[in-house]
């Protein structure tokens, strides 16, 4: 799937094959997650969801903060983050940052 649209039940599939095709392994940079999210244009939607299960792998949290901070300054709504089964306090403060809601997930 590339690019924002409506979510018909073909997109629906695609998102569920894709996210059926992840598999786990090396880290999560959560910078380079909110990055693609500004690559794709992410402030013309209202919304994104981030979900973790893992710590970031990144040494500064700055980093995906600021990106965080240009989501929000080009539209964005909000940034809501979901903790999957490890709770990571840095969720909390990504989701303030940009005006979302945390949850936290345990197992």
């Amino acid at each position: 799937i590339s690019g924002w649209g409506p979510g018909t039940t073909a997109r629906k599939e695609a998102a569920v094959t894709a996210v059926t095709a992840m598999q786990a392994g090396g880290g999560t940079l959560y910078g380079n997650a909110l990055q693609s999210a500004i690559s794709l244009n992410a402030s013309n939607a209202d919304q994104v969801i981030f979900l973790s299960d893992g710590f970031p792998n990144e040494s500064s949290h700055e980093t995906f903060l600021q990106a965080i901070d240009t989501l929000v300054a080009g539209g964005l709504q909000r940034v809501d983050t979901i903790s999957l089964g490890t709770n990571q306090p840095v969720l909390g403060t990504m989701a303030a940052r940009g005006n979302g809601k945390f949850v936290n997930i345990s197992d």
